[in-house]
C-alpha cells in the first residue's frame, strides 16, 4: 500500500459544513492509510474481533478492519457515523460495521470482543462507565488501547492554539476548571463539607462569602480555589464563587451537575481503569508507546507535552484471565525461594531495632503488588491449586500430606517482616502465597482453606504465643503446624500416625521429636538482616533455643522442659594422624532445673546440608539423623579427638548437646552449627 486507501480528502471535506469541521477532516485523513496501519502494528493491535468505540469518521476503524476478522464502530454523532460509513463503502471494507450508540451503553453482549480501541474520546464521557462497559463486553485476555488529554493539553488550548481563538482558549480553560473541581470531590471534599454542618446554617445569611469560608476551612477546597486562581485566572471568580455556594448548599448535586468533559493525568486514569477490572496498564505519550520495536517509528499526531506537563498520552490495559487452566505449584514454591534470598525489610540505618508498631512491616508497595496478583488470579485459583497439588493422592491422609508439604515449602518464614492487612491480621491466603513469606497465621489459614477446597475440614488452633491449625484426617484432627515445622517434618506419634492434641495432653513430649526448622533461626542470621546486610534486633523473630524453650511449651503450657544453649565447635584440626574438635560448653538457664549431661559428636565425610538461618525452602530434612561415617561418639567433656579416616578429602563434624529428657524420649535437641576441616592441612577449621 503505497497510496493511501481514504477517499479524496475534497469528497470528504464536502460533506461536512464549517470551516472547523473541514480542517478536522484534513487532520484525521491526511496521514492516509498507511499511518494508522502502521500505529496499530507497532502496538501488536490484531486478531478476530475489535470494538472501535467513539470511531467518529472511520479511520482508525478503516486501519483496523486490516488487522482484525470484524470491526464494530460505535458512535453517537450522525454525522461522523455518515462519513464512516462512507469511508467504509468505498473502501469495500466488508468486515466493517457501524452503530449509532453511546460507549457507555455498548449494544453488545458479554465477552465477545478481542479488543477495544478508544482513540481520544473517553475524556468526553463517564470514564468509569465507558470503562465498565469495555471490560463487560472484552472477553478474558483482551486488550484495551485508549488516547486522551491530559492537564498539558488544555493548557496548550488555552496558552497556545487559543491565543487568537477566544472559544480554543475557553474550551481549554473550561476543562481545566472541571478538572479541578472534580479533583477535589475524588479527593473527599465532599466529606470534608458534611464535618462543617454546624457551620453551614451559616450560608443563608452570608451567602458567597459564607460559601467561600467553608470551602477554604477543608483542604481539598482551598486547593481548589489555588488551582483555579492560578490556571484559570480572575474572568472564572465569579463562576467559582457561585459554584462555591451550590456546592455547599448541596455537594452530591453539585457534583453530579459537573459537565464530563475532563482531563486525565495517567495515574488517575489507571486506578479508574483498575476499579473497573483492567490490568497491566502501560502508558506513554501519543504515538509513542511500541509492543513491535522492530518497526520503523512513526511520527506522533498530537504534542507528548506542553508546558512541562503531559498533554495528550496513549496507555493499553489488559482484562485478566481469573480462570487460569493449571495453576503452577512450583511458581510458589520459587517465590518462597526468592524470598528466603531477598529480604523485603529495607533498615534505615547499621543499628536497627524493631518494634510492634501498628504500621505495616511489610513495604506497602510489594503488599499492594500481592493483592493485585491476587485479584487477577481471581476466587476459584485455590480451588485449582488444591486440586493440582493433591492430584496423586489416594486417600485423605496423603492429600493432607501433599497440601501441608506444600504451605512448607510455599511460606518462607520471615524472622523480621511479615505481609499483614490494614487491621493488622495476616495477609489473606492467596495474597499470602504471592507474597512468599509469612508466620504461624498465614502458614495456618493458608492450609486451612486448600485443605478446604480439597474436602479437608479444618479449623484454627490459637495458641497462647501461636497458631496453628488441626485437619480432619480420616476421622481424626490432626496438628498441623507449616510454620514451627518446614522442610518436609511432618511430627507423629509413636505408632507413626498423625499427632494429635489428644496425644499431646498424655505425651506432649512427642511433638519436640521432630526438627522444629521454622523456628531454627538465630539472632543474626542471614534471615534476620535487611536488604542492605545489617541484622535488625529488637522485635525479630529470632532467638536461641533456650529462649525459644521447646514446642511442646507452647502446645501443653505447664508440661515442664526446657532447651540447652547451642554448644559451638571452637576448634577442629588436625596433625599427627588424628583430628582434634573442643566447642563451647552447652548450659540451661538457671530456672529450668536441668543440666546437659554430655555431647554426642558426629563427623561425617559429608555435609548435613543445612545450616541455622540459612535452611533451603527446598531442602528436605532428612526423617532420620544422617549416620556419622567417620566418628559417632558421646562425651561429657567439651574435646574429642580421633583418628583421621584414609580417603576423605574433608570432614565436617557437629556437636549436640545430651540432657536426662533426651535420652528418655528421643527428643530433637539443636545442634551445633557445623564446622568443616579440609585435611592435607596440619592446621585449620
Amino acid at each position: 500500500m503505497n497510496a493511501p486507501q481514504f477517499p479524496p480528502l475534497a469528497v470528504l471535506q464536502g460533506m461536512v459544513a464549517s470551516g472547523y469541521d473541514k480542517d478536522f477532516v484534513a487532520m484525521e485523513f491526511g496521514p492516509g492509510l498507511d499511518y494508522y496501519v502502521g500505529r496499530l502494528d507497532r502496538l501488536c493491535l490484531r486478531g478476530g474481533r475489535v470494538l472501535d468505540a467513539g470511531c467518529g469518521m472511520g479511520q482508525w476503524s478503516l486501519a483496523l478492519s486490516r488487522r482484525f476478522a470484524r470491526v464494530d464502530g460505535v458512535e453517537i454523532n450522525a454525522k461522523r457515523l455518515a462519513i464512516a460509513s462512507h469511508v467504509a463503502g468505498a473502501a469495500e471494507a466488508r468486515n466493517l460495521f457501524f452503530h449509532r450508540a453511546s460507549i457507555e451503553r455498548l449494544p453488545f453482549a458479554a465477552g465477545v470482543f478481542d479488543a477495544v480501541f478508544c482513540y481520544g474520546v473517553i475524556m468526553f464521557v463517564d470514564v468509569a462507565a465507558a470503562l465498565a462497559e469495555f471490560c463487560r463486553v472484552l472477553a478474558p485476555g483482551g486488550r484495551v488501547y485508549c488516547c486522551l488529554n491530559a492537564d498539558g493539553w488544555s493548557r496548550y488550548l488555552a496558552d497556545d492554539m487559543g491565543r487568537d481563538k477566544p472559544a480554543v482558549r475557553a474550551a481549554g480553560l473550561d476543562t481545566l476548571y472541571t478538572t479541578y473541581w472534580r479533583r477535589a470531590f475524588a479527593d473527599g471534599l465532599a466529606a470534608a463539607l458534611a464535618l462543617q454542618e454546624p457551620l453551614r446554617r451559616l450560608l443563608d445569611a452570608a451567602g458567597e462569602a459564607a460559601a467561600a469560608a467553608l470551602l477554604d476551612a477543608t483542604p481539598q477546597g482551598r486547593r481548589l480555589a489555588a488551582q483555579v486562581r492560578a490556571s484559570c485566572g480572575e474572568a472564572y471568580a465569579g463562576r467559582f464563587a457561585r459554584d462555591g455556594r451550590a456546592c455547599v448548599a448541596d455537594a452530591a448535586r453539585f457534583e453530579r451537575s459537573l459537565q464530563p468533559t475532563r482531563a486525565y493525568m495517567p495515574e488517575e486514569f489507571k486506578a479508574l481503569a483498575e476499579q473497573a477490572g483492567f490490568a497491566d496498564f502501560q502508558w506513554h505519550g501519543e504515538g509513542l508507546l511500541v509492543a513491535d520495536w522492530r518497526l520503523p517509528p512513526l511520527a506522533p499526531k498530537y504534542t507528548e507535552a506542553f508546558a512541562g506537563k503531559t498533554a495528550v498520552w496513549e496507555c493499553t490495559l489488559a482484562k485478566p484471565q481469573t480462570a487460569w487452566e493449571a495453576p503452577r505449584p512450583e511458581y510458589f514454591l520459587r517465590r518462597a525461594r526468592a524470598a528466603f534470598l531477598c529480604p523485603a525489610y529495607v533498615e534505615p540505618a547499621a543499628a536497627c531495632v524493631r518494634a510492634n508498631g501498628r504500621q505495616p512491616q511489610y513495604p506497602p508497595r510489594l503488599y499492594a503488588e500481592a493483592q493485585a496478583r491476587a485479584r487477577r488470579a481471581g476466587p476459584d485459583f485455590l480451588a485449582g491449586l488444591a486440586r493440582c497439588v493433591t492430584a496423586r493422592a489416594r486417600g485423605e491422609e496423603e492429600a493432607f500430606v501433599a497440601l501441608y508439604a506444600f504451605v512448607q515449602q510455599a511460606v518462607f518464614r520471615d524472622p523480621v517482616c511479615q505481609p499483614v492487612d490494614a487491621a493488622g491480621d495476616p495477609a489473606a491466603p492467596l495474597v499470602t502465597l504471592f507474597t512468599g513469606r509469612g508466620r504461624c497465621g498465614h502458614a495456618a489459614r493458608l492450609l486451612l482453606a486448600l485443605c478446604g477446597h480439597a474436602g479437608l475440614e479444618g479449623r484454627i488452633l490459637q495458641l497462647e504465643r501461636h497458631v496453628a491449625a488441626e485437619i480432619r484426617v480420616d476421622g481424626v484432627w490432626a496438628l498441623a503446624d507449616a510454620d514451627a515445622f518446614k522442610n518436609g517434618v511432618l511430627p507423629r506419634d509413636g505408632e507413626g500416625g498423625l499427632l494429635t492434641r489428644e496425644t499431646l495432653r498424655a505425651q506432649p513430649w512427642r511433638i519436640d521429636a521432630a526438627a522444629p526448622t521454622g523456628w531454627m533461626v538465630l539472632p543474626g542470621d542471614p534471615a534476620t538482616r535487611g536488604v542492605f546486610g545489617h541484622a535488625a534486633t529488637g522485635y525479630v523473630d529470632a532467638l536461641p533455643p533456650q529462649e525459644r524453650g521447646p514446642l511442646s511449651r507452647y502446645y501443653a503450657p505447664g508440661s515442664g522442659g526446657a532447651l540447652p544453649s547451642l554448644p559451638r565447635i571452637d576448634a577442629f584440626a588436625c596433625g599427627g594422624g588424628e583430628a582434634r574438635l573442643s566447642w563451647t560448653a552447652s548450659r540451661f538457664s538457671p530456672e529450668a532445673g536441668e543440666t546437659v549431661l554430655g555431647y554426642r559428636v558426629a563427623v561425617r565425610s559429608r555435609p548435613r546440608g543445612w545450616e541455622y538461618g540459612g535452611i533451603d525452602p527446598a531442602f528436605r530434612f532428612p526423617d532420620e539423623i544422617a549416620p556419622a561415617d567417620v566418628c559417632d561418639a558421646e562425651t561429657d567433656a567439651c574435646r574429642l579427638s580421633f583418628a583421621l579416616p584414609p580417603g576423605v578429602g574433608r570432614l565436617y563434624a557437629e556437636v549436640t548437646p545430651v540432657t536426662a529428657r533426651s535420652r528418655a524420649f528421643g527428643l530433637y535437641l539443636w545442634p551445633s552449627p557445623e564446622a568443616a576441616l579440609r585435611l592435607g592441612c596440619e592446621e585449620g577449621a
